[in-house]
């Protein structure tokens, strides 16, 4: 995906939610947690059909609804100003840390990501090794942040983590 055809998305995205604006008023009686979000989906797909309708006629491309489902969780994540480290990422590792929560958790992985040019695998093995958390659990432990960064303690991590992953 393109630059220009990123910028398109992220106009069409909230045009499209405009010209949609009651699409989505849950009007269901049942407010239960299973309903509501089934009430969601099916919504969000009319709408991300409508998205890809229109970026399609403009650009002759078809997305999936997946693709289209991601690009709707940067827009909503990053609606004012998409950070530019993210984006100088490969689309298939942006995905991936799109799905992380917090803020500090996907500059984390994100600043990591582009340090040391991870490729999927590497980066969902981290994430899934809670390389975060356990970073987190040294700053506390030490809460001396010039002594963690003097003492590579992240490379380290990721050095044990890679020999990990390596004997998997």
């Amino acid at each position: 995906m393109n630059n220009v055809m990123l910028e398109h998305i992220m106009d069409v995205l909230p045009t499209v939610l405009e010209k949609n604006k009651k699409l989505f008023k849950d009007k269901s009686k049942k407010k239960d947690w299973y309903h509501r979000r089934k009430y969601f989906l099916d919504k969000n797909s009319k709408f991300l059909y409508n998205v890809r309708r229109e970026v399609k006629e403009k650009y002759d491309e078809d997305y999936s609804e997946a693709e289209l489902f991601a690009m709707q969780k940067l827009y909503l994540l990053y609606p004012d100003t998409l950070p530019k480290k993210l984006l100088s990422l490969p689309w298939e590792i942006i995905k991936i840390i799109l799905n992380l929560y917090s803020i500090d958790k996907r500059k984390f992985y994100t600043d990591l990501a582009l340090e040391y040019q991870w490729d999927e695998s590497k980066l969902e093995f981290y994430i899934l090794n809670d390389l975060y958390e356990k970073y987190l659990g040294l700053i506390q432990e030490i809460n001396d942040y010039h002594a963690l960064t003097q003492k590579n303690v992240i490379p380290r991590m990721m050095e044990i983590q890679t020999l990990l992953y390596e004997e998997l």
